[in-house]
């Protein structure tokens, strides 16, 4: 049985985007905006730069 990752992996790699309507599109378009504009207020304060260095080390390659 597939794991939850796999599952959904599948599944988003399965969708079609035009079956998403486009009210939804745009409605994630200003959340993806949003989360950046929050993630570059945040990075400038202490608690963001303790949250980046927490994330350099869970280590990784370095690609997203």
């Amino acid at each position: 049985m597939p794991s939850v990752s796999q599952q959904a992996a599948a599944w988003s790699a399965g969708l079609d985007l035009s079956a998403i309507p486009d009210e939804v599109i745009a409605g994630q378009r200003w959340r993806i905006l949003d989360t950046l504009g929050v993630a570059l207020a945040v990075s400038a304060l202490d608690y963001g730069r303790r949250i980046r260095s927490g994330t350099l080390a869970l280590g990784g390659q370095g690609h997203a």
